[in-house]
């Protein structure tokens, strides 16, 4: 049985996957406060919208550490 997103607030980051962020403007450096998420998947199970919307409004901070990581420096 493959593991969904059952408790919103006790995200295993790790298991996040297959993210697509947008609205990523390098003039808005290091911020980039329009940057969102508009896919992802959790345990390789694509994301709810309502899951997708918690993470980015409350859990700005995971999108910012995301770009940095990951849009950055490729």
């Amino acid at each position: 049985m493959v593991e969904t997103l059952k408790n919103i607030t006790n995200i295993d980051y790790s298991k996040i996957s297959n993210i697509k962020i947008e609205g990523i403007d390098i003039n808005d450096w290091p911020d980039f406060c329009d940057a969102y998420i508009s896919e992802a998947e959790y345990n390789g199970v694509p994301m709810t919208l309502d899951e997708i919307e918690w993470l980015n409004t409350e859990d700005c901070g995971f999108i910012n550490n995301w770009i940095f990581d990951n849009q950055l420096y490729l």
